[in-house]
């Protein structure tokens, strides 16, 4: 495809025919506590603006709902440690 001024750019992503992208049946949008402020404590590898691990902001999109609202629940108690350590 073309842009303004002549330049290419990629085509748009389209769903495979069969309504499912990347092997997974496409369905609702994903809840997430992001904040798009991504900054990994190396220390603690934790992102200290949604406050998920690593571990978690890896397998976000794999996790079932439950596991995603039980992260989202410690969220508010990582955030609150977190920033009890950074005053001292």
């Amino acid at each position: 495809m073309e842009a303004p001024g002549g330049r290419t750019r990629a085509a748009p992503l389209l769903p495979a025919p069969s309504g499912r992208r990347h092997g997974r049946a496409m369905s609702e949008p994903v809840w997430s506590p992001c904040i798009k402020v991504c900054f990994v404590d190396p220390a603690r590898q934790l992102c200290v603006g949604c406050f998920r691990t690593m571990e978690e902001l890896g397998r976000w999109t794999r996790m079932s709902a439950e596991e995603r609202a039980a992260v989202g629940d410690a969220l508010p108690a990582r955030r609150a440690e977190y920033e009890a350590a950074a005053k001292g």
